[in-house]
């Protein structure tokens, strides 16, 4: 078990969730991982952006307690939904001053910025099929911007959603013109990045493959329930599959130039043809009540074994 002396796995999360989402969190999310940081050796810690102050020679205190940076493993949920924005720069910024301080991110701040944004993660991952993808800003002067042709040049259906946000929230469904230029106009309020796409028919397969350091430990298949997009939040069903070759490959790859040591790949199949969907690089796990308990952990110990290797140096 953790002592004094242990290394510490400090986990970043603002947290602006309801009283009955903290306390689901605090029942079926934050004990699994508490429970498999602290089998691998480490004290794990809980805070949030501003639970952290930075002092002149580097040092870290969190709570008032001083933190080793040689020990210590920095972890972060980095949310861009709507809920998340007023906490995104205390946490981009607080990341950054980190690195630069010599602590260890589990995963670097450029990544965390390219898995939360759908277009950018496309564009960074050119070994792995994309769909074609208009990214734009939606204002409510559609007219003579091209966007509605551009959008509609991809193929009906479409799929818009929010570059940014998770858990399929905000993706709507378009069938034709009229219904695009509503959803825009609606979209324009936001002020977010949205992605457009032509929508791929169903039945459709959405799989996740769960990597620590290149190797895919599971390859979750998530078929969705009619007319649902597909994730936890929503309805589907799921079962472990096999990664197709190209994607082990990928990961492989994917790890070696940027020693990525945990990240989830989402992929789409149209039953012919996979497609890259997004990138989970720190907060994606096997989902709670669709796998056994020991199945979720063990990915979690693989994962933070990983992490105690790289704090001292010793590579895989």
């Amino acid at each position: 078990m953790p002592d004094g002396t242990s290394p510490t796995l400090l986990w970043l999360y603002p947290d602006r969730d309801t009283s009955g989402k903290r306390a689901y969190a605090e029942e079926h999310y934050w004990p699994f991982r508490r429970s498999a940081a602290e089998r691998e050796g480490f004290r794990f810690l809980l805070a949030a952006p501003q639970d952290l102050v930075l002092h002149h020679d580097g040092g870290l205190t969190v709570d008032g307690e001083r933190i080793d940076r040689d020990t210590c493993m920095v972890v972060a949920d980095l949310g861009l939904d709507p809920r998340s924005l007023p906490d995104l720069w205390a946490t981009v910024s607080v990341l950054l001053c980190l690195e630069a301080a010599g602590y260890h991110l589990a995963t670097p701040l450029r990544w965390l910025l390219i898995g939360n944004e759908k277009y950018a993660t496309l564009r960074a991952l050119p070994a792995l099929p994309a769909l074609p993808t208009l990214r734009i800003v939606p204002n409510h002067h559609l007219d003579d911007t091209g966007v509605v042709e551009a959008a509609l040049a991809l193929g009906l259906p479409l799929v818009v959603r929010p570059a940014s946000w998770y858990g399929g929230m905000g993706v709507c469904f378009v069938h034709d013109r009229p219904q695009l230029e509503q959803v825009l106009s609606l979209a324009a309020g936001y002020d977010q990045p949205f992605v457009i796409q032509h929508r791929l028919p169903e039945p459709l397969i959405d799989a996740r493959a769960f990597c620590v350091d290149g190797e895919i430990l599971a390859f979750v298949e998530r078929t969705p329930l009619p007319g649902e997009p597909v994730n936890t939040r929503t309805g589907f069903t799921a079962k472990l599959g096999t990664p197709p070759e190209f994607l082990v490959t990928a990961a492989r790859e994917l790890f070696r130039r940027n020693e990525l040591t945990y990240l989830s790949i989402d992929m789409l199949f149209d039953g012919t043809d996979w497609w890259l969907s997004e990138i989970e690089p720190d907060a994606g796990a096997l989902p709670v009540g669709e796998f056994d308990e020991d199945r979720v952990a063990a990915l979690l110990h693989a994962r933070f074994a990983s992490y105690r290797r790289r704090l001292a140096g010793v590579g895989r």
